[in-house]
């Protein structure tokens, strides 16, 4: 499973002016996270933290001076009163036994119950429809019930591109339904295409997974 690193910074500064003071990284010692520390860590249920430490002098969310879009004044000002400080950046990754049981299992039982479908006669193509609509729905209300447990964040996790991956499989599933009402006149060639496509969806369904 895709693991989702994240970044957490400790800045130890001092209020003094950068031309009284300077914080110097010693590069002979290599700094870690001691094994005591990692099982007094209050949220190891939830993430898992790694021993490496990075120390730099500045953090990921610092200004950034290099933008041309930043005024001249803000550069300035930014240079000129930013404090010396060294930031220590530790790692830590979301475990996912939880997501894996509650959210990853249940949306592939719902897109796997697209599948018994296919047994009602693709001459009702009213009664297919009716099912794979509230299987769609299902899905998209599910989404949002996962959602809330995640954090609000701009890219898309690995759970989120398998539940939209999921939902666009079942509406895939929806459009044939619809598609085969039209060939039912002819209820032998509707019957084939009918079973070379769940043929079809079936070696779709275990390539993406």
């Amino acid at each position: 499973m895709h693991r989702d690193i994240q970044e957490l910074s400790i800045t130890v500064g001092t209020k003094l002016d950068k031309d009284q003071v300077k914080l110097i990284i010693d590069p002979s010692k290599v700094s870690f996270i001691e094994q005591n520390a990692l099982h007094t860590f209050t949220d190891q249920q939830e993430w898992r933290l790694y021993k490496l430490i990075k120390i730099s002098e500045s953090a990921s969310y610092d200004y950034d001076t290099d933008n041309e879009s930043v005024n001249e004044l803000d550069k300035f000002e930014n240079d000129c009163f930013k404090p010396r400080r060294l930031v220590a950046t530790i790692y830590c990754s979301r475990k996912g036994g939880y997501y894996l049981f509650n959210a990853y299992f249940l949306i592939f039982l719902i897109t796997a119950c697209s599948f018994n479908i296919f047994s009602v006669d693709c001459k009702l193509p009213q009664n297919r429809l009716q099912i794979t609509v509230t299987l769609i729905l299902t899905s998209v209300s599910f989404k949002w019930v996962i959602n809330r447990s995640l954090p609000t964040i701009s890219y898309l996790t690995s759970l989120d591109k398998y539940a939209i991956i999921s939902i666009f499989f079942v509406c895939l599933v929806c459009s044939w339904h619809s598609i085969v009402g039209a060939f039912w006149d002819d209820e032998k060639y509707a019957a084939y295409l009918d079973r070379c496509l769940l043929l079809t969806f079936a070696i779709l369904f275990l390539v993406y997974h």
